[in-house]
Parts: C-alpha cells; structure tokens; sequence
C-alpha cells in the first residue's frame, strides 16, 4: 500500500487528474443514468471545490447552473452563471447564459452546413464541380469552422483549377 502513495510532484498531479476525472464522470453518471440530482450536485461541488483551475471546470459549473435551476436554487444558480460570465466569457456556456436562443441557432446554423455538405457531396458524385466549388466556398465563407469544416478548406479549394 505505502509503494501506492503518490509522494512526488508528478505523482500528486497524476493523482489529482485521476480524482477530478472521476468526480467529472461520477457526476454525469449521478445526473444521467441514476437522475441524482442531489448527488450529482455533491460530484459536481467537489470537482469545483478541489480542482478549480481545472480544464472541465467551465462544463461543470454550468453543469450546475442547470441542477440548481431545476431543484428551485435560483440564488445559487445566479451565483453559478455570474462565475461563468465572469471565468469563461468567451465559451459557448457563457453565450447560451447570456442570449438562451444562441444554442438554437447554433443548431440551426450546424443543419444548414450539413445540408450544404450533403449538397456539395452530391454535386461532387454527379460530376458537377462547378456547383460543387460554389456550395464549398458559401458554406466556408458564411458558416464559423465546425467538425464538418476543415482547417485546410480553402487551401483545397484552391489547388483545383476550376
């Protein structure tokens, strides 16, 4: 048991990001599958509590922002969503706080690129490239970059002699 200890610098981190991941999972699995809300509460304010500067901090205070406003604690979830307009403003969680039809348009916008995708992809497969280029470059000219848009898009687009 004594060999287990974390002693070192190292270890003590590795430790740490084993607990904050375990606590992180234990809450979505309180909040989810078991619909624990006060548990899930508790998973949560112990992540937030222990390891504040961690990276998921953000997803779990909002993650709490939404628990406390669905058991009636306004006063803590108003507390929560000021510390995320505050630690995080430029997250998708302090934009959905702030204007709640931002995620609906998020949405929204996330459909039309995949339609345009789909569009594209099959002007591609009849051979119609013209369409193709054109679809390609309104969706990168119009849309932020997303899982369906890559980084090299327009340097692609380029390579090819229209």
């Amino acid at each position: 048991y004594l060999q287990s200890i974390p002693l070192t610098e190292e270890a003590l981190r590795e430790s740490d990001t084993l607990i904050a991941e375990g606590l992180y999972k234990i809450g979505f699995i309180y909040k989810i599958q078991l619909e624990d809300i006060p548990e899930a509460i508790d998973a949560f304010n112990s992540y937030v509590e222990r390891f504040p500067g961690y990276e998921k901090a953000g997803v779990v205070d909002y993650q709490l922002y939404q628990l406390y406003n669905k058991t009636g604690q306004t006063a803590k979830a108003e507390e929560v969503k000021q510390k995320i307009l505050t630690n995080y403003p430029d997250t998708d969680y302090a934009l959905i706080l702030e204007d709640p039809e931002y995620f609906d348009r998020l949405q929204s916008d996330s459909k039309k690129l995949k339609a345009m995708y789909q569009e594209s992809y099959n002007a591609y497969k009849q051979g119609s490239y013209l369409t193709t280029k054109l679809i390609s470059e309104d969706a990168i000219n119009n849309y932020e970059e997303t899982e369906i848009t890559p980084d090299n898009a327009l340097k692609i687009l380029g390579t090819y002699h229209w």
